[in-house]
């Protein structure tokens, strides 16, 4: 009895409007039709699909990738890796040709659904496919710059176009967001506190923890405070210091604190010395079995 081959696949998406238009299912069923085809069955455990970033530099370190490979490895009657077109698979020159290059000492060819002219392996097929990657990688630039510019405009008119800090909402204007009413007043009475020496940080966060501000939420651990504490957002800031640097005084958010209150706040931050230094790798040296017998009644 001849010998079953597998195929596996993978169907990405780069954006929600992808996932919306259901490019997944239009992608899911080129691959299937391909591996009827070749005469190949996609098993069940074979399958990949989601929203993953595929930007030049960081497919080596792909989750998918490399579950796919170690699938390879595994089952060595796969012949196919599956995908809809070029950029479904890579958005890297480089990579593109790296990964087809490390499936196949595997015995695994990836193969093109939507775009069979790239699968016959001559020089015009490597040709068009690395012209094909290299748009992709151009699109991957373009978004990128598009989507830098619009967030520095943004900052720079004000708005904070990311995910509300602790304390604030979404508001009827995009990118400004309003105070919540129970957890910024919370916040905003533990920031006060602290900038004018009424309480320690300590027992700011002992009230906070105790206040609306956790409500149905964990308790806020001091690590997760402090950073809380010297956030100039918090004092009407709009700051991003990533790939996108601006810092702009005049957010148009309503600020919890005023700046004269936040500079306090960095200088006690500042000058404050952290008192708890985290576990050990290994352990306390003044009680060395700790790491070797355990107490049953402790566990």
């Amino acid at each position: 009895m001849a010998k079953q081959y597998l195929a596996i696949t993978t169907c990405r998406v780069s954006t929600p409007e992808q996932m919306e238009n259901n490019s997944l299912d239009r992608q899911a069923v080129a691959v299937t039709d391909a591996a009827r085809k070749l005469d190949v069955i996609i098993p069940e455990d074979g399958q990949w699909s989601g929203s993953v970033s595929s930007k030049a530099g960081t497919n080596v370190h792909r989750k998918d990738l490399k579950e796919m490979i170690d699938y390879c490895k595994k089952h060595t009657n796969v012949r196919y890796l599956i995908v809809h077109e070029v950029d479904r698979f890579m958005r890297s020159v480089e990579e593109l040709f790296y990964f087809e290059v490390l499936f196949k000492e595997y015995g695994v060819k990836v193969y093109y659904a939507s775009q069979p002219e790239l699968n016959t392996g001559d020089h015009h097929a490597k040709l068009l496919k690395a012209f094909e990657v290299f748009k992709a990688e151009g699109s991957n630039v373009e978004r990128q710059k598009k989507s830098i510019d619009g967030q520095t405009t943004a900052l720079l008119q004000g708005r904070y176009t990311f995910r509300p800090k602790p304390g604030y909402v979404k508001g009827n204007r995009t990118g400004v967001h309003e105070i919540d009413p129970l957890r910024g007043e919370a916040l905003k009475k533990a920031l006060i506190d602290v900038a004018t020496l009424r309480k320690t940080p300590t027992q700011a966060l002992i009230d906070l923890n105790s206040s609306n501000f956790v409500s149905g939420r964990a308790k806020l651990r001091m690590d997760k405070f402090r950073p809380m504490l010297i956030d100039p957002y918090y004092a009407g800031i709009v700051e991003i210091d990533k790939q996108v640097k601006v810092r702009n005084v005049n957010g148009l958010h309503e600020p919890l604190i005023t700046l004269r209150q936040h500079e306090a706040l960095v200088r006690l931050m500042t000058n404050r010395k952290k008192t708890q230094k985290g576990p050990r790798r290994d352990g306390n040296p003044r009680f060395p079995l700790n790491n070797i017998v355990s107490c049953n009644l402790c566990v």
